[in-house]
């Protein structure tokens, strides 16, 4: 059996499914193994990973026994001026490594870059591993989810390939409880008529710069009952909540009637991202952005495709009044369809 490994280099790899870092580690995993390939983790042993088996600690593996690494991406975050015990001897191994590597790209303000040119720079080690990483970036290919990556990244990698991984992360976890494994995202249950809405009008994320604001601001109306989870904006109208962990997202989207889709410009038409699946998946009807998908081809379903499509702030309060449990069992038929189950 091929041996690949997943790790990264400045924010430490987690394996569970209370983020989205931790979600995506726990189905490449499953994903590559399903096609005959032993996957292994390396980062940081800490206690929440110490009955994983196949979670090695950083100082125990060098790469050295694997044919390939996938580097799931991260950024620079040196708290109080201290860098993680981990990311010298992981950047260090990597340049060292003589096999493949690939790098996960699932953010756009998270692109590939010279890690060891970054720690040496700061810290002054990793400095004879900054030009094996200049050759790692020229050399590794590129694995997208979406459908340009010259759009995602500002440049067109050399080497990249298109998986959709967030497609097939959302399919497994949202389905195998049909066969009583795995989460229930009621996907296979009518929706309850009697389920009480706290909320007209949710947006759930970090805040990330002025495209998207701009964007909460051209559609979120200022007489609808908003909720705004993880992202604090006195410009955008509603309640504010801190991020939840995402098993609590899911539930509280089931009290809203209505979640607002879009993503940064650099996803448009480009990327379906997580918010699409979870959306769709739960109790809230999804209000898509038309930029987001603007040839309308995620949605098949007639009644749906004319409705959740949204141009502007009355759009979205058309759709915050048709809010009814059926739209919500055509909405989780249509994910089925999409998932092909």
């Amino acid at each position: 059996m091929k041996k690949i490994a997943l790790t990264s280099v400045f924010a430490n790899l987690t394996y569970n499914d209370k983020n989205h870092r931790g979600l995506e580690a726990m189905f490449i995993k499953k994903m590559m193994e399903e096609k005959g390939v032993q996957v292994d983790c390396v980062g940081y042993k800490n206690r929440n990973m110490k009955d994983l088996d196949f979670y090695h600690n950083y100082t125990d593996n060098d790469f050295s026994e694997y044919g390939a690494v996938i580097v799931q991406l991260s950024t620079p975050n040196f708290f109080g001026g201290v860098m993680g015990e981990h990311c010298e001897t992981i950047c260090n191994n990597l340049a060292k490594f003589k096999g493949k590597i690939y790098f996960l790209i699932n953010d756009p303000r998270i692109p590939p870059m010279n890690y060891a040119k970054t720690i040496s720079d700061r810290f002054d080690l990793c400095n004879d591993a900054v030009e094996p990483w200049e050759n790692i970036l020229k050399t590794a290919t590129h694995l997208f989810a979406g459908k340009d990556i010259k759009q995602f990244l500002g440049y067109e990698p050399e080497n990249w390939q298109r998986v959709d991984w967030f497609t097939y992360i959302f399919k497994e976890r949202f389905t195998k409880s049909k066969d009583g494994e795995g989460m229930d995202m009621q996907l296979w249950e009518e929706a309850d008529p009697n389920l009480e809405k706290e909320y007209d009008l949710v947006y759930f994320g970090d805040k990330r710069g002025s495209f998207r604001e701009k964007q909460l601001r051209k559609y979120f109306p200022e007489d609808t009952n908003n909720l705004k989870i993880g992202y604090k904006s006195d410009k955008v109208p509603g309640e504010f909540m801190k991020k939840l962990k995402h098993e609590d997202l899911m539930t509280q989207l089931d009290k809203v009637k209505v979640s607002f889709i879009t993503g940064d410009e650099e996803h448009l038409d480009n990327v379906t991202t997580y918010r699409f699946y979870e959306t769709l998946a739960s109790s809230c009807l999804a209000a898509i952005q038309i930029e987001y998908d603007p040839e309308k081809l995620l949605i098949q379903d007639p009644v749906l495709k004319d409705l959740l499509y949204v141009s502007n702030q009355a759009d979205v309060k058309r759709l915050v009044e048709a809010y009814s449990p059926d739209l919500i069992n055509r909405q989780r038929a249509e994910l089925r369809r999409i998932f092909g189950v």
